[in-house]
């Protein structure tokens, strides 16, 4: 559901109270928990999915990829994870 655009300070409202921010994009939030459920009972090291980790200045290049080409820096772009500050490296 789309509730509109907010305005976010990362350091704010993020690393300081230190969270962590999941989210679930094109599937059912019940899918999200279902496979994590899966994957630890597996033993799936979670790592192992991610196929690319981006800074927070990156985001919007990483969703396009995935509304697209899933091509990302010249690697197919799967699960994506997100570095929660500006200009980390």
């Amino acid at each position: 559901m789309d509730v509109g655009t907010i305005k976010v300070n990362p350091h704010r409202h993020f690393l300081r109270p230190n969270l962590r921010l999941e989210g679930v994009r094109g599937s059912n939030f019940n899918h999200f928990v279902r496979a994590v459920a899966v994957m630890e009972s597996a033993g799936i090291d979670f790592a192992s999915v991610i196929s690319h980790v981006l800074p927070l200045e990156r985001v919007q290049e990483g969703f396009g990829a995935l509304d697209s080409s899933y091509m990302l820096d010249g690697k197919t772009a799967f699960k994506i994870a997100v570095r929660g500050a500006f200009g980390a490296s």
